[in-house]
């Protein structure tokens, strides 16, 4: 899985701190309030945009304010939306 935030001076690579965290750490500061570490969590606006790619409006932890758009390219065979209809079922086994 790679992670980056998009904004408006360029792409910042990010990586999660702890496997299933709810936020990543973006290298640099917040622009808006120089928190560093800088801790972004996506907010609004999920959205698949490729078969590989999500992407969420994301915001900083710190100061609340919004700071791009957080871009999830996950390793996938057959697509996003396929693994999520595989795994949710149904399901047969013989």
């Amino acid at each position: 899985m790679k992670i980056s935030l998009k904004m408006d001076e360029g792409t910042r690579a990010a990586k999660e701190p702890f496997k299933g965290s709810e936020h990543v750490v973006v290298e640099g500061a917040c622009p808006n309030c120089d928190a560093n570490p800088f801790k972004v969590a996506g907010f609004a606006g999920t959205r698949v945009e490729t078969h590989d790619t999500i992407e969420a409006v994301a915001a900083c932890l710190g100061c609340q304010t919004r700071v791009g758009k957080l871009v999830v390219k996950v390793d996938t065979i057959f697509g996003i939306e396929e693994d999520r209809r595989v795994l949710a079922g149904p399901w047969r086994v013989y």
